[in-house]
């Protein structure tokens, strides 16, 4: 099982390249960054997560064992183009029936409830 999960991690493509920045005193913050990510199938929610929150400086919180478990979950082939931190976790975060908060580099991510 751990080959497997090895073989898998090295076989994480996923890159996040600044496309564009309003001012060199933000460059560490991904506020105002456009992105370019990719990853390969069965890459789980929370190494996307994990991978973009190395890049950005961002501490990420999970709130309950729902969100725990679903950040588990492998998601299909990836690629986004272009898109602000906001709108990268819209899509990989929501899109999971999951919720999230982004305030002072922390990322909180909780289970919606129905």
């Amino acid at each position: 099982m751990t080959f497997v999960i090895k073989n898998h991690v090295q076989a994480l493509i996923l890159s996040v390249v600044t496309a564009a920045i309003l001012s060199p005193a933000l460059q560490a913050d991904c506020t105002y960054e456009l992105f370019n990510i990719s990853s390969v199938k069965g890459t789980s929610v929370g190494e996307f997560v994990d991978q973009l929150s190395d890049e950005c400086g961002i501490s990420v919180i999970v709130m309950d064992a729902e969100a725990e478990n679903t950040l588990k979950k492998p998601m299909n082939k990836t690629f986004l183009k272009n898109l602000t931190i906001n709108e990268v976790l819209d899509l990989i975060i929501k899109e999971n029936n999951l919720q999230y908060s982004l305030e002072n580099n922390i990322l909180k991510i909780s289970y919606l409830d129905a």
